[in-house]
C-alpha cells in the first residue's frame, strides 16, 4: 500500500515538472518573440528617421526642375521650414479625411469693412465655414509664399496620402470668394514642404518660393509648376 502511493507520489511530481518546463519553455519562446517583433519595429522607426533626416539635409544642388535658380550659384538659399499664416483663413483635415474644413474670416481679411459693432450684432456675415471635397485622402495642409505680396503670392498646398499634390489660390478666396483646388501635374512622392527665399548674392532682390521634397531628398520648385495669374 505505501509503496504505491509512494509510486503515486512521483508520478504526481514528474507530471508537475513536465508541466513547469513546458511552461517555461513557452515564457522564453515568448519573451524571444517580442524581443525580435521590438527589434524589427525599431528598425523601421530608424529606417523612417533615416529618411526624414535625410531629407532635412537640404542640399540646393537637389532640385529637379532644370529651370529653376536653385542650381544658380549666384542665389543663397534661406530656409524657412515652417508654413506662413493664411490670413483670416483657419484649416482641419475631416474625419473620413476627404474633406477639408476652412473657416473664413472676413473680418479679418477685409478688416475696414466690418465694425466691431455690426458684428458683435450680428447685421453682417463676417464668417463662413466652407467644406473643400478631394477625390483622395488629404494628409496634410501648407501655407506657401511665392512672392512678397501676401495676397497675390499666397497659396495652399493640399498633400494628399499617395504623394501627389494640389493647390488653392489665396487671392481667389480674397478677391471673389472662391474656393477651388486643383491639382500640380507631374509631383508625386512628396512627403513634405519648405518656404525658401532665394537671395541674388550682392544684391537685396530675390524670390520667394515653396519647394516639396521627395522621400529621396530631392524636390520641386513649386514657383516654376504653380501659376498665379
Amino acid at each position: 500500500m505505501n509503496k504505491k502511493k509512494r509510486e503515486k507520489g512521483l508520478i504526481i511530481v514528474i507530471v508537475i515538472l513536465i508541466l513547469l518546463v513546458l511552461s517555461l519553455g513557452g515564457y522564453i519562446a515568448y519573451i524571444n518573440f517580442t524581443n525580435n517583433n521590438r527589434e524589427v519595429n525599431n528598425t523601421e522607426k530608424e529606417i523612417q528617421n533615416n529618411k526624414l533626416n535625410k531629407v532635412i539635409n537640404f542640399n540646393k544642388k537637389n532640385c529637379i526642375n532644370a529651370d529653376t535658380e536653385f542650381t544658380d550659384d549666384n542665389y543663397v538659399v534661406h530656409r524657412f521650414g515652417s508654413s506662413f499664416n493664411a490670413n483670416g483663413l483657419s484649416f482641419s483635415i475631416d474625419d473620413d479625411e476627404k474633406i477639408v474644413k476652412i473657416q473664413a474670416r472676413y473680418d479679418l481679411m477685409f478688416p475696414s469693412k466690418f465694425s466691431q459693432e455690426d458684428i458683435i450684432n450680428g447685421t453682417v456675415k463676417y464668417s463662413e465655414d466652407i467644406d473643400l471635397t478631394f477625390d483622395k485622402e488629404v494628409e496634410s495642409i501648407f501655407t506657401g509664399l511665392f512672392n512678397s505680396d501676401g495676397i497675390y503670392g499666397t497659396v495652399i498646398l493640399f498633400l494628399l496620402k499617395d504623394g501627389t499634390l494640389e493647390y488653392m489660390k489665396y487671392s481667389d478666396i480674397y478677391i471673389s470668394q472662391k474656393y477651388e483646388h486643383h491639382p500640380i501635374e507631374g509631383v508625386n512622392d512628396i512627403i513634405r514642404f519648405d518656404n525658401i527665399y532665394l537671395n541674388l548674392k550682392g544684391s537685396t532682390g530675390g524670390k520667394y518660393t515653396a519647394i516639396a521634397y521627395k522621400i529621396d531628398g530631392t524636390y520641386y520648385d513649386l514657383s516654376k509648376l504653380i501659376k498665379l495669374d
